[in-house]
């Protein structure tokens, strides 16, 4: 169990930005290198703790946190068997989209969604209005917004 307190320390020094990288650094590692990374912090010097803090607060990704951690941890990391003749797999790091990316992903889906359903509520909705009237009339079809929200909406969905 890690120790509340070690945390705090940290979290204490970070401005938003820092503890939000902070946080995207906890997610690319795996549960044991975060267990290391906290008992490290109830341990480490004033100046060790300060180094990191600034480092998370000038990163532009908790990844680049992650590959200061790798250099100041005690505990070599765990050396992985790749098969000869087959090209190397990618690391969990590599897989992992970064929380930025997926509330990209996540707004495109909404804004694309959001113009889309516009788009189809316009036309439909003159469409209806022209057909109620003795002799028809004039419609619009809104198909820029239609296919903008259709682009933003694909585009979302991919990126998930």
């Amino acid at each position: 169990m890690s120790n509340p307190k070690s945390l705090s320390v940290l979290m204490e020094r970070l401005r938003p930005r820092g503890q939000q990288r902070l946080f995207e650094f906890l997610d690319v590692v795996d549960t044991d290198t975060a267990a290391r990374f906290r008992a490290w912090l109830s341990s480490a010097t004033d100046p060790e703790v300060g180094a990191a803090a600034e480092l998370l607060n000038r990163a532009s990704h908790g990844r680049e946190f992650a590959v200061w951690w790798r250099a100041h941890d005690k505990v070599p990391a765990a050396p992985t068997a790749e098969p000869t003749g087959h090209p190397r797999s990618r690391r969990a790091l590599e897989h992992l989209p970064s929380q930025a990316h997926a509330r990209s992903a996540d707004r495109d889906v909404r804004v694309g969604g959001a113009w889309l359903l516009g788009g189809l509520l316009v036309t439909i909705i003159s469409y209806s209005l022209a057909a109620s009237r003795p002799g028809g009339g004039h419609f619009i079809i809104a198909s820029g917004a239609m296919l903008y929200g259709a682009f933003r909406l694909f585009r979302g969905l991919k990126a998930r």
